[in-house]
């Protein structure tokens, strides 16, 4: 899979908390166009991950 472009649609940032709603879009394996809806929540402590979650559909 390649993404060629992620389109952002809300950002929210609050303390160490991130939280994104965007739009991936690429092509498969197969060279056929994908598109995605993805929410991500990233947790942040001294520079490091320390939660993740993506979902997307």
């Amino acid at each position: 899979m390649s993404v060629d472009s992620i389109e952002y649609k809300h950002v929210l940032e609050r303390g160490n908390e991130v939280f994104a709603l965007y739009y991936p879009k690429g092509t498969n394996n197969d060279n056929q166009s994908i598109e995605a809806e993805a929410i991500a929540y990233f947790s942040f402590k001294k520079k490091s991950i320390v939660d993740v979650y993506i979902g997307i559909e």
